[in-house]
């Protein structure tokens, strides 16, 4: 019998089990870093004989007879002459999965050793459970099966031969450099889609979750190779990273006993087909092999110089290269709630294809989601068997369950809206022509006078030559008045531009220069706003009433075509110019009759006008769904919105029953206290989740998302559940949980999560936010070479000629079917429920002389205080003042874009 022994009874450790040591008493409570592996065994337990198989093991490897403690500012091995005690137990089969794992994870006495032992579960059926478990000090995942099977060898009388001497450690500075010179500039930092943010400080807490891949799948893919590759292939699509690093465990490469990871970086560029990234893998495998010797941990430090505590270092995925299964016994899976490693697969093969293990960091990730992945890698293996041509970025990934599941979701359903919204108006204001339809601090309109005064203004209109499409000015403030004359370009057949009088002048002409209208509807206080660069028509309605009174106040006759222009809406432009959206009559009533949809209204409710004139969701969300309901609408005062005390009165006093805010303004009414009771049901929110609420209060807070291109309100999510909340602060043991999703699609909307190349990624993976259905907008105007780019054909929406509209937000689907904003693909931001393009907020401030550079952001000092602020280098020898600069910026930019400004 081969008998392995210590090189001195105080040698070093090496450094794999330095790492692991330090590792091991950092994470003492969480996690005891064993492995484990167990078999079925027929017949009733023999103690004895399993008592002299322990002895003979524990003689045959001198690793088994050591613990290891520091000395000397280093780890040494410390000898351990005892070997484990056997524990035999009883229990029911049905008990062995559980059994096990509660054995694996009791804690071993590290410096006392040995850090081995073995247990027994007696079943019932005179068959019993052989397990044994090993810290990771002595042993991986492959040299405990060894360890098994020997001892099993000798608890059935046999002689397992000599012990095959360890492989020495290469670790000169040659070697070393070698190995890590193949993985400069590789991604170290993999970030695999989690469910919860990554701690600051691993726990290596962990779980296994499984999945099954035919032998025929298997085969035709490329045999075992093909799952790293597979594996390799399935995390680029999860992440876009075009190389992955991956640490292979081939129980063939060891040092001093133990495998020797093999960090193995494969290239994914170009969108090859799958037989060309096998052939890649192949080749860095073998490369890899070379330096084989040299300790992983030697590499690791080569490579990153700066630790990182809440991750794992070089790799954070991991390859167990599979092993034969054993003849004679069934192999029970052991799992020990430890993680290595973000993601590791492993398989073992059996006659009907492969048993896939996907260890995970519990810390990240949930067993749903990494079940998800498991059929995802099946999926893709199958599709690459089948479709070998096919380039990986369009081989199939999704399950068929879940890519119906995704389909479902993704669709808001079905919209009626046929005629257009001032059709509807006109509607009720046959039906109920007394009804109050607008109502502010100096006038009230009843559903008859709104439709009446709006019927002189179109007529007039048409006389002056507005035809389908023209494009006429509307700058007045939010008023009663201005809904008249919004409405009255509708009946025309004009497409209303929104301008906003309190706007900079700048801002204003930049609008009317792009748009180009007929004439602008105005009133005389605000005469002095329209820009003197203006050549149209200009038309004070209180001014020149008498035009009013000569023309007719039936209702005109119908020039509107579904998808002809009906509004023009301008938002922050990249280029330093804001840009008009056009909006067109199909998706603008869709989008109303969704929203009285989503939130029942009818003509007993009260809605409210707050947010700005001239901003894109003003009628399509706040007034056109209320009034073609035939419920009334209150237009709030600037004074009335200036403090949440004042708006929530208001709100109190006039029985508002829904109303919609941005978040700013939404977080500091829900930070009041309120009665009681109540006729507020429904606070929308505009723009981005409200995080936590600090208050209870007696109403439903929804957030709406969207962007003026998609109608505004293409998701929707209920914050609370019923009529009253009790909203809570978020304990510190949850900061680390990922949570802000903006809801599900609303109707007559459907949303796509989707990767560069436009295919529908899986549920929890980032990818662009694409919005298609039917309250999408026609385009920008003027800018067709812009229109094109971002209202891209939609190929599942099951018809010729749809559209979708490229969000520009990262996004990705939760398993209930709510989608979460990530991020952005460019720098445009959402602040308090406005869209803001820093490039247009730079672009004004490069226009001063004395500056050189500038650079705007989004900071945030305070949770849920987030502000502009602008950077900028001068010139050389020139100096520039903060005053001028704010100056410069409150001339030619709304208050919201302007750096320090808030935004209500």
């Amino acid at each position: 019998m081969g008998v392995a022994t210590l090189t001195g009874t105080r040698a070093r450790a090496s450094a794999r089990q330095s790492r692991l040591w330090y590792l091991q008493h950092l994470h003492d409570a969480v996690a005891p870093f064993t492995t484990g592996d167990a078999v079925i065994v027929e017949g009733p337990p023999r103690e004895e004989r399993l008592r002299a198989a322990i002895a003979q093991l524990h003689l045959r490897h001198a690793e088994l007879r050591s613990g290891l403690a520091p000395s000397d500012g280093v780890i040494r091995r410390v000898p351990a002459d005892q070997p484990p005690a056997v524990v035999v137990e009883e229990g029911e089969e049905s008990a062995v999965a559980r059994w096990a794992a509660q054995a694996a994870r009791i804690p071993f006495d590290i410096a006392g050793g040995p850090l081995w032992r073995v247990r027994v579960l007696s079943l019932p059926d005179e068959r019993h459970v052989v397990l044994l478990v090993a810290h990771h000090l002595i042993a991986d995942d492959f040299r405990v099966r060894d360890l098994l099977d020997e001892l099993l060898t000798c608890y059935d009388g046999g002689s397992p031969g000599p012990c095959a001497d360890p492989v020495p450690a290469r670790e000169s500075d040659d070697a070393v450099e070698a190995a890590a010179r193949r993985l400069h500039g590789a991604p170290t930092g993999l970030e695999l889609p989690a469910d919860r943010l990554r701690p600051p400080v691993l726990s290596y807490r962990g779980g296994r979750a499984r999945a099954d891949v035919e032998a025929a799948v298997l085969e035709r893919a490329g045999g075992e190779d093909a799952l790293l590759a597979a594996f390799a292939v399935l995390a680029h699509r999860y992440t876009g990273s075009e190389e992955v690093v991956v640490a292979v465990h081939d129980p063939a490469v060891t040092v001093e006993g133990a495998v020797n990871p093999l960090p193995v970086r494969i290239d994914l560029t170009g969108d090859p087909v799958f037989a060309t990234v096998l052939r890649r893998v192949r080749d860095a495998v073998e490369e890899a092999r070379v330096h084989g010797t040299v300790p992983f941990e030697a590499v690791i430090g080569r490579v990153e110089r700066e630790h990182d505590p809440s991750r794992r270092p070089l790799c954070q995925l991991a390859y167990l290269t599979s092993r034969s299964s054993r003849p004679r016994h069934r192999a029970v899976e052991v799992d020990t709630g430890v993680a290595l490693f973000d993601l590791a697969l492993s398989a073992r093969p059996h006659e009907h294809g492969a048993s896939l293990t996907l260890g995970y960091d519990a810390d990240l990730f949930t067993a749903e989601t990494v079940r998800r992945f498991g059929a995802n890698l099946v999926t893709l293996l199958t599709s690459v068997a089948e479709h070998p041509e096919v380039p990986i970025s369009r081989q199939r990934i999704l399950t068929g369950e879940e890519s119906a599941l995704i389909a479902r979701r993704q669709d808001g359903g079905p919209v009626a809206g046929d005629a257009p919204v001032h059709r509807l108006i006109a509607e009720q204001a046959a039906r109920r022509p007394d009804a109050w339809a607008l109502i502010s601090e100096s006038a009230r309109l009843t559903f008859a006078e709104l439709n009446g005064r709006a019927n002189r203004i179109a007529h007039h209109l048409r006389d002056l030559g507005v035809r389908r499409q023209t494009p006429v000015g509307v700058c007045l403030p939010r008023s009663a008045e201005m809904v008249v004359a919004v409405l009255g370009v509708l009946k025309a057949g004009g497409a209303a531009v929104l301008l906003d009088p309190a706007q900079p002048a700048r801002r204003l002409a930049m609008m009317l220069d792009d748009s180009r209208p007929l004439a602008v509807l105005t009133a005389e206080e605000q005469l002095g706003k329209v820009p003197g660069t203006y050549a149209g028509h200009i038309w004070c309605l209180d001014r020149d009433g008498d035009l009013l009174n000569r023309s007719s106040a039936a209702d005109p006759d119908e020039w509107a075509h579904p998808l002809s222009v009906c509004q023009i809406a301008y938002t922050s432009g990249s280029t330093g110019e804001p840009r008009g959206v056009a909006f067109n009559h199909a998706a603008v009533v869709r989008g109303a009759m969704g929203t009285r949809r989503c939130y029942r209204l009818s003509e007993a409710d009260r809605g409210t006008w707050i947010s700005a004139p001239g901003f894109g969701i003003s009628f399509v969300n706040e007034l056109w769904p209320f009034l073609t309901a035939g419920a009334a609408v209150h237009i709030a005062g600037e004074l009335t919105v200036s403090t949440p005390f004042r708006l929530r009165d208001w709100l109190v006093d006039n029985g508002i029953t829904v109303s919609l805010v941005t978040k700013a303004l939404a977080e500091r009414l829900c930070a009041v206290d309120w009665p009681e009771e109540v006729a507020l049901r429904t606070l929308l929110v505009s723009g981005e989740r409200t995080g936590w609420l600090s208050s209870t209060v007696p109403f439903e807070v929804a957030v709406i998302y969207g962007s003026t291109e998609t109608t505004n309100a293409t998701t929707c999510l209920n914050e609370t559940a019923g009529t009253r909340i009790t909203p809570r602060r978020i304990p510190e043991e949850e900061r680390w949980s990922i949570s802000s999703p903006i809801g599900l699609p609303v109707p007559g909307a459907r949303v796509y999560v989707l990767d560069a190349n436009l295919q529908v990624v899986p549920m929890g993976v980032p990818g662009q936010i694409h919005v298609g259905g039917e309250l999408l907008q026609s385009g920008y105007v003027n800018r067709p070479g812009l229109t094109a780019a971002k209202w891209l054909p939609d190929p599942y929406a099951g018809r010729a000629g749809a559209r979708m509209v490229a969000s520009g937000d990262i996004g990705r689907m939760l398993p209930d079917g709510s989608i979460e904003i990530l991020g952005r693909v460019d720098d445009q931001i959402s602040l308090n429920g406005y869209r803001v393009e820093p490039g247009e907020v730079a672009a004004r401030l490069l226009e001063h002389p004395a500056v050189r550079h500038a650079a705007v952001v989004v900071r945030e000092d305070e949770p849920g205080e987030r502000r502009l602020v602008a950077y900028v280098v001068p010139e050389v020898n020139r100096r520039v003042h903060k005053s001028e600069l704010l100056e410069l910026l409150r001339e030619q930019l709304p208050g919201y874009m302007v750096p320090g400004g808030r935004a209500s």
